[in-house]
């Protein structure tokens, strides 16, 4: 799918899998995560705290540091005491992208306003999905690219 449709199209066919209203992929960029790509199951637009968010702050680093992030409740997981953004999304599930020589380049997400749990089949379907993604976000990179409009 990726090669036809893009990084856009597989987000939102990712979003049919999960039970979370958001899709997103964030991008690692001078000390922050970047919004690149968004999706929301209702299709309104990106809110506009997670457009840039410092990455000392994020919950995506603890997707890095451990290999992935599987938080049903954000308000109730003392692994995010530290953040302003515990309690605002309750769900996040993460796993990190990685280029080939294992540092990280962004990191795909699902996320919810409620308390939400993946089954072990929705999470390797997250997975998968970023597992596959760092030679498309690469290739966008290049310049005349071919780019899937975004949403």
């Amino acid at each position: 799918m990726l090669q036809y449709l893009g990084i856009a199209e597989a987000l939102k066919d990712l979003s049919l899998h999960m039970p979370c209203r958001y899709a997103a992929i964030f991008e690692v960029q001078d000390g922050d995560l970047v919004n690149r790509y968004f999706h929301d199951k209702r299709g309104e637009p990106r809110p506009a705290f997670i457009a840039r968010v410092p990455f000392k702050d994020s919950f995506c680093h603890l997707a890095l540091r451990d290999g992935e992030l599987r938080c049903a409740n954000s308000a109730t997981d003392s692994r995010m005491d530290y953040s302003p953004y515990k309690g605002l999304m309750l769900a996040y599930h993460a796993v990190p992208i990685l280029d080939p020589q294992r540092s990280l380049k962004a990191t795909l997400c699902v996320f919810d306003e409620e308390e939400v749990d993946l089954s072990d089949e929705q999470f390797a379907r997250l997975a998968l999905l970023a597992s596959l993604l760092p030679p498309f976000l690469e290739a966008e990179r290049q310049p005349g690219a071919w780019r899937a409009r975004q949403p």
